[in-house]
């Protein structure tokens, strides 16, 4: 289980308590009791429908230093400048080779897309593809980021050619 999953159940297992010491110990109106149990079983539906729409969403966490890339996707910026666009990245951590592939976005960096579209051709050329987070260097960070945060280079094994 995720800790999403089991912080979600912790808090309705302390709603549903709380719930039950008030129906039971309370001398309070019945109508008062009625909209706890309303409100309790709206909150339980809510955070049911957010915990299932943030599933499948790129993580907030920022890549492993060292990560096996799986796949990328780049979302270029918009002419018009409404969207700045993004890099999505599938990796996995190296030192943890049975950990659960995760999806992370970046944002958009024309060197960065360069890097992904050379890396995801190699990747498709059946050589495996490893990442590695730099950190950046004191001109990018006085300009505030920019310029190549990853780099790719080619892990050992190689896979089948795709066809």
């Amino acid at each position: 289980m995720t800790p999403a999953v089991l912080g979600m159940t912790a808090a309705m297992a302390a709603l549903g308590a709380l719930l039950l010491n008030l129906g039971l110990r309370s001398a309070w109106p019945w109508q008062v009791k009625a909209a706890a149990v309303a409100v309790s079983f709206a909150t339980v539906i809510a955070g049911y429908f957010a915990l299932v729409s943030l599933m499948g969403r790129p993580t907030p966490l920022t890549l492993p230093v060292d990560a096996e890339l799986l796949h990328a996707v780049v979302h270029e910026p918009s002419a018009r400048g409404a969207d700045a666009g993004a890099i999505y990245i599938w990796a996995r951590p190296l030192d943890d080779p049975a950990a659960t592939p995760r999806a992370y976005e970046l944002p958009y960096d024309r060197a960065l897309h360069e890097s992904v579209a050379a890396a995801l051709i190699r990747l498709s050329q059946g050589t495996r593809q490893g990442t590695r987070r730099l950190a950046p260097s004191p001109q990018q960070s006085e300009r505030g980021g920019g310029g190549k945060s990853l780099e790719f280079f080619a892990l050992e094994r190689r896979l089948p050619e795709k066809r």
